[in-house]
């Protein structure tokens, strides 16, 4: 069984449903056990969305269309390797992308073997969000 909850910020009401599987159907009723509020995704200092446009993220189910939650690090805070990060390379655009520092290099690792690596100076690489959430609408597909 599955409950979402949503935070409409226009009216501050809550959306509430559950869902129950049974063999054959899905019912809908009044009645639940869990909730999942995402609006908390974006109550964090420094949170912005972003729509995702391309395929290099699709291994790790992040998907053309999607919107990522990300949040921006503070100046102290050192981003960890592996970390799904925004990055924006000097004179390029924003791209989503594992971040990888070695020493004075940076490499951005895409979620897609049909893509390649990008390496720059780490100099070069401004960090501009990490991942917080992805939600995906089923409607636009």
């Amino acid at each position: 069984m599955v409950v979402v909850i949503v935070e409409d910020r226009f009216f501050d009401k809550f959306a509430q449903t559950r869902i129950e599987y049974s063999p054959g159907f899905v019912c809908l009723t009044n009645y639940f056990t869990e909730q999942f509020d995402l609006s908390e995704l974006m109550r964090e200092p420094n949170c912005f969305a972003l729509r995702v446009a391309g395929k290099s993220m699709i291994e790790d189910l992040i998907d053309e269309g999607d919107v990522v939650i990300m949040r921006k690090p503070s100046e102290f805070e050192g981003v960890k390797n592996g970390t799904i990060v925004a990055a924006q390379i000097d004179g390029q655009g924003l791209t989503i992308k594992h971040y990888h520092r070695q020493g004075e290099i940076v490499t951005l690792h895409p979620a897609n073997s049909s893509y390649k690596e990008i390496h720059a100076a780490a100099d070069q690489v401004q960090v501009q969000g990490v991942l917080v959430g992805v939600w995906r609408s089923y409607k636009s597909r």
